[in-house]
């Protein structure tokens, strides 16, 4: 995420230090066709939660994203003091990444009131809500809605190919009222990967 707070705008030090430890990072296996991108394997999809933690103990959560695999470089360092939970409609924990958050500025050497926290959950069907605690204590939650939002495509026509700009335009509804973000991607082999323009 980018501190856009401040001018000039820059990366928050939380996703620096992700980016410089992923370089060496170990990497799932890739498979890739002949001509095809590479793509990484996986067997679940997953749920990209990010979002802010004041020291006091508010939170806000960004918007939630789908992955069709999990990245390890945007797992937060193991630590205990925050976890993030996926939790069923019984409240049982399906999955869990647990965290430290630092409170400090390393590029400015002076504690901040305000840290970032970004994981990867592995995304079941039985999901109902993702939970943040620290310690016992639940900090925030985000539960599913009851319906699905619904999108439609206006603009390009989809049926044949395209080159130069392109304008895309499209509809979105959501029947329980929720504030809507979307990725905007394209599929070079009808639909069976995505690669994203932008977020």
């Amino acid at each position: 995420d980018l501190m856009t707070d401040c001018r000039p705008r820059w990366l928050s030090p939380f996703h620096y230090r992700k980016l410089f430890q992923a370089d060496s990072a170990p990497q799932p296996p890739v498979t890739a066709a002949a001509g095809d991108s590479l793509q990484r394997a996986a067997a679940e999809p997953h749920l990209l939660v990010g979002g802010l933690v004041e020291a006091s103990g508010a939170v806000a959560f960004d918007p939630f994203w789908r992955l069709p695999a999990a990245l390890p470089a945007l797992d937060p360092v193991e630590g205990d003091t925050y976890c993030l939970e996926l939790r069923d409609a019984a409240q049982v924990v399906l999955h869990s990444r647990c965290f430290d958050l630092s409170f400090y500025d390393y590029e400015g050497g002076a504690e901040i009131a305000v840290d970032s926290f970004l994981a990867a959950l592995p995304l079941e069907a039985t999901a109902s809500r993702v939970v943040l605690r620290q310690g016992e204590a639940v900090l925030g939650e985000v539960v599913a809605s009851a319906h699905a939002p619904q999108v439609t495509l206006l603009s390009p026509d989809t049926a044949g190919l395209m080159s130069g700009k392109i304008g895309v335009a499209w509809l979105a509804a959501d029947d329980d009222g929720d504030e809507l973000a979307f990725t905007l991607s394209y599929s070079h082999d009808d639909g069976a990967t995505w690669l994203p323009f932008t977020l």
